[in-house]
């Protein structure tokens, strides 16, 4: 329910423009959406990002044709196939929306739409147990090129000790669970971040770093760091909101 309620506020602070494309595409996120997967991988030592996301849940390509079909501007959307699928093609770009099935949208970088269509990307499949049943969670691996990459730009980076990152976020009512779990090299590496995060707190100032020295927990359990925040909207909205500028 607050997820929900947070939703409608969103739906309703889009811009008119916003709201009038979802009406043309008979698309209403809070009952049609299911989820969406979002992968991001990052080749190395150089690269663009290949992203790709999947969108489940239930659409209407009709009505998604004749939005395209009613846009008359010069630079819309190409209309063409991908290994036999209905998709929009951006006008100069391989940025692409590839309409998979009633029940699936597919959108990204052309390529990679394609190596997935043709079973060559997978998506993960099976979360770690700490991430299984969370309504929102974030997973990032880094692997040994990536690591080597920090290190060889920062060798005194914190960021090289890290393997993998879980977390993951949950409401009830106006209460806030968030956690995330930094797999580290070993034992050592992890109380070494404990350390870092523990010092760069402590020397935070103003009322905003102490709410949030409030709130955070943080413990090592073998060689993973573990970062707990609870907290409530309200709390979390005051920790956004600038601090006021005194009269003189």
């Amino acid at each position: 329910p607050a997820l929900k309620k947070g939703g409608q506020q969103l739906l309703l602070g889009l811009p008119p423009r916003a709201r009038t494309i979802l009406k043309e595409l008979g698309f209403r996120p809070l009952r049609d959406l299911k989820n969406i997967t979002f992968q991001v991988i990052q080749p190395l030592p150089s690269g663009k990002p290949e992203a790709l996301a999947v969108i489940a849940g239930r659409f209407r390509p009709s009505r998604l044709h004749s939005a395209w079909a009613k846009n008359k501007k010069a630079n819309k959307p190409k209309k063409v196939k991908v290994l036999g699928r209905q998709a929009y093609l951006e006008s100069g770009g391989d940025q692409a929306l590839v309409i998979d099935s009633s029940k699936r949208l597919l959108f990204g970088h052309r390529p990679v739409i394609e190596q997935y269509l043709l079973g060559k990307r997978k998506m993960a499949k099976k979360r770690p147990p700490f991430l299984r049943r969370a309504p929102i969670w974030v997973w990032v691996k880094l692997p040994e090129a990536a690591r080597r990459a920090l290190a060889k730009k920062d060798p005194n980076s914190p960021l090289q000790e890290i393997h993998e990152v879980q977390a993951k976020l949950a409401m009830r009512g106006t209460k806030i669970r968030a956690e995330a779990r930094l797999l580290c090299a070993s034992p050592a590496s992890a109380n070494g971040l404990n350390m870092l995060l523990s010092m760069g707190l402590g020397n935070m100032a103003g009322p905003a770093a102490a709410a949030l020295r409030k709130i955070l927990q943080t413990r090592v359990h073998g060689s993973s760091l573990v970062l707990t925040l609870k907290t409530t909207v309200a709390e979390l909205k005051a920790l956004a909101k600038p601090p006021s500028k005194r009269r003189k």
